[in-house]
């Protein structure tokens, strides 16, 4: 069988495509609802704001002090050494304090994402624990990738927004199995003197290898891609048989 212009094209977007998947134990881009959560509370699906496709979570006060979506990891998901977690985030409104904005659970305590009054991103390991900034703030009103890299053998936490360093502290004894992913409010006062998240729009929740840390074209940019091939390809004599 001859491999024509077309089915070379076709094999190199499946081939990106594998690649892009194959890290990935876990993603909800919210385009089903939100039924791939176990708890959700002053949340509702969004077709407003989006990152990517047509719908985002929205979180935002109206009956609650804590607006949030929770979901236990299933044990097909479970990471078995170093991963990433990846989030997109528009952060509106909040209240006047340092907000969370995501938090994995171990079984030895949490890793929550905060971020200060004065934007400044944060890592926080309990709530009456003083929070560990780092040096990048996080813009207001503009989507931002979040990705938290839990490093087993560095023994190390990296937080990156929009894929610079934020900041990079101890992993303080956080062991498998991961049983929980929260995003939103989830703690009030304590020594960060955390508030609540007035309005904030999540896209693109994953959990994944390390690969993730490495970016990547979008999906539609490979697509074009290959459709551009196709048209340069198919102007391009064949060799005869």
């Amino acid at each position: 069988m001859r491999l024509t212009p077309f089915l070379l094209s076709m094999l190199l977007l499946s081939t990106c495509l594998a690649e892009q998947q194959s890290t990935l134990l876990f993603h909800d881009g919210f385009e089903h609802g939100l039924g791939g959560w176990d708890e959700a509370v002053d949340c509702s699906l969004s077709a407003a704001e989006s990152y990517s496709g047509n719908y985002s979570a929205r979180l935002g006060f109206r009956r609650f002090s804590v607006q949030y979506l929770m979901r236990r990891v299933g044990a097909e998901e479970q990471p078995t050494g170093s991963f990433v977690f990846e989030f997109h985030v528009k952060l509106v409104r909040s209240s006047m304090e340092a907000v969370t904005l995501a938090a994995l659970v171990f079984p030895t305590g949490p890793v929550a994402v905060a971020v200060s009054k004065d934007g400044r991103v944060s890592l926080g390991f309990g709530l009456f624990e003083p929070p560990v900034y780092g040096g990048l703030k996080l813009k207001r009103g503009v989507w931002v990738k979040v990705q938290l890299h839990i490093d087993y053998e560095g023994e190390r936490v990296e937080l990156y927004l929009d894929d610079e360093k934020a900041l990079e502290t101890g992993l303080r004894g956080r062991t498998l199995p991961l049983q929980e992913i929260w995003i939103g409010t989830i703690w009030l006062g304590g020594a960060g003197g955390y508030g609540m998240v007035m309005e904030a729009y999540y896209d693109d929740v994953a959990l994944g290898g390390e690969e993730l840390l490495n970016p990547k074209p979008p999906i539609n940019l490979i697509a074009a891609a290959a459709a551009s091939a196709i048209i340069g390809m198919e102007f391009m004599p064949l060799p005869p048989s």
